[in-house]
Parts: structure tokens; sequence; C-alpha cells
């Protein structure tokens, strides 16, 4: 009976993590952000190294949550590396709201579609 529990008790465990791993190698795959988020946080997508933010723009189309959102740039981050950063506001008249839609990053001077990043996320205050 102990092996019999052990056993499964293993088996639940590399389930999961392979369940953890599939669903980060999907959302990358997707480039899909979700995740919860609190008031005046910033959400910073790091861009692939071959993306130059100085030569790029983001065009939005968000669905939903548009009030809640502060500003969507792409340029450096803190840390000095390119990423996509949605600013989020500090105050929204509501407890909760979702986030979602798209923003494009399109090169500034020929206005090429270089990559969409898709949100689907909850602000909780």
């Amino acid at each position: 009976m102990k092996k019999t529990l052990a056993v499964l008790m293993m088996a639940a465990a590399v389930a999961v993590t392979s369940l953890t791993a599939f669903a980060e190698e999907t959302e990358n795959q997707n480039d899909k952000y979700t995740q919860e988020n609190t008031p005046g946080q910033s959400v910073e997508i790091l861009l692939d190294e071959e993306m130059d933010a100085s030569v790029l723009k983001v065009t939005n189309k968000l669905t939903s949550g548009k009030d809640a959102v502060e500003s969507v740039t792409v340029g450096k981050n803190d840390e000095g590396k390119d990423a996509l950063i949605l600013q989020l506001k500090e105050n929204y008249g509501t407890k909760a709201v979702n986030v979602a839609g798209d923003s494009q990053l399109k090169h500034k001077n020929t206005n090429a579609l270089v990559k969409t990043y898709s949100f689907d996320f909850t602000v909780q205050w």
C-alpha cells in the first residue's frame, strides 16, 4: 500500500511538472501575457534579441480595460533592456478590471508589422 501511494505521488509530481513546462512553452509560442497585476505596476515583456526598440513603434488594439492602462510604450526598461512596457494606472474606479487585446510592434520607417503581443490579465485593486 505504501509503495503504491509513493508511486502515485511521484507520478502526480511528474505530471504537474510536465504540465507546467508545457504551459510555459505554449505561452512563449503564442506570445500571450496572462498574469494578475496590481495598480501602478508595469508589465514588461522583453523583446527578442534581434529586435531593436529604437526603430519600433507600438499600435494598441486593447479590447477591454483601456481605461486602466496609463501607457503602452516600446523602449528600454530600468535594466537597459529593450522591452514592450504596459504601465497601469495608480487608481481606477472598480475593484478589478480585465485588460485584454493586442499590441503590435511596427517598424517606424516602413510601418511593417514586426510582432504582435496579446494581453489577457486582471488588475486587482
